[in-house]
């Protein structure tokens, strides 16, 4: 079982917010947990054989992790939304004019989207900035 959570706040009251979210798929059981100076690790699970594609364009068959990072709400580079979207096809369910961050293989457990999607094959993160 895996859930994610994001808090939202008004921009009216934070200086920073997050610009970036990156993906990687690994076929080995560990992660870098900082991926580069400007990324930070949020998190890490496995993806089963079937695997999983992150951003950096690795297809892995082990773990996949995900990464942040910030930067100055002044920027007008901030994520307004993030969806997780499932499916029953083996093509990423990514979401039209959003940028997908990445996609892997929930088995026959299924899973749940974020729009209410249902599914038992594929699920896909997917990002709209401003």
């Amino acid at each position: 079982m895996m859930a994610m959570y994001a808090r939202y706040e008004s921009t009216d009251t934070v200086t920073t917010c997050i610009e970036k979210v990156a993906m990687v798929s690994s076929n080995d059981s560990w992660l870098p947990w900082e991926m580069s100076p400007n990324f930070t690790g949020r998190g890490y699970w496995d993806v089963d054989d079937a695997g999983g594609l992150g951003g950096n364009g690795v297809w892995g068959s082990y773990m996949m992790g995900l990464y942040t990072a910030s930067g100055a709400v002044s920027n007008n580079r901030c994520i307004v939304r993030a969806e997780l979207v499932a499916s029953n096809s083996s093509a990423p369910p990514c979401l039209p004019g959003y940028s997908c961050v990445g996609w892997w293989d929930v088995d026959s457990g299924g899973s749940r989207g974020t729009n209410g999607s249902s599914g038992t094959y594929m699920m896909a993160f997917s990002i709209l900035s401003q």
